[in-house]
């Protein structure tokens, strides 16, 4: 599969390494040189499916430059809008969706810290990822590089309904890792009975 990752900090760079080890094609789309790299736009117009994984307060500027390329294309949303909620949508992925009404997306990848991302794997455990969308096309695109990445399972959490949830997650998820000073090293697992 060709992908193209918006965004080579952190998480955009956690990705990369999970989805080529994984054996897929796949491309920073970043404003600055980099290895492997490629301007936005034409990183989108490359790829099978893009990933954005840029800060909340770039979502916009990069929604409007990928746009016109993003026609039947799967969108993953792997932003977080919880420090700096841009005016104007309830999440990035809702932002998304109004503006690119002929992509297919989810939302996925939003839920742990990058390190979890670079690697689930927890002792004898594997984390789980979570994901939410209208669109079945992308949610079957989302569970699938999320089991490559490493994940467990990636829990449907529902539609775009569910977008806010997740998150609500992140923001859980940040409270315990530097708010209640647990740190950046645990993840979410759904355990069944």
């Amino acid at each position: 599969m060709k992908i193209s990752i918006i965004g080579s900090g952190k998480v955009g760079s956690a990705l990369f390494g999970r989805l080529v080890a994984a054996g897929h094609d796949v491309r920073y789309g970043a404003r600055s040189e980099r290895e492997h790299s490629m301007p936005i736009a034409d990183a989108a117009a490359w790829a099978d499916v893009v990933i954005v994984a840029t800060p909340a307060k770039a979502v916009l500027e990069v929604l409007h430059e990928i746009a016109p390329l993003m026609d039947g294309k799967v969108l993953i949303d792997a932003v977080n809008s919880v420090s700096a909620v841009v005016e104007g949508y309830a999440t990035s992925t809702h932002a998304f969706q109004s503006l690119l009404p002929s992509a297919h997306i989810a939302k996925c990848f939003n839920t742990v810290g990058y390190e979890t991302m670079a690697d689930p794997t927890y002792g004898d455990e594997r984390a789980d990822m979570f994901m939410a969308g209208d669109s079945a096309q992308a949610k079957e695109v989302a569970h699938q590089l999320a089991l490559d990445c490493g994940f467990a399972e990636c829990h449907d959490v529902g539609g775009s309904n569910r977008y806010v949830a997740l998150e609500n997650m992140a923001i859980i998820w940040i409270s315990l890792a530097m708010g209640q000073g647990k740190g950046r090293s645990f993840a979410w697992k759904l355990l069944k009975k």
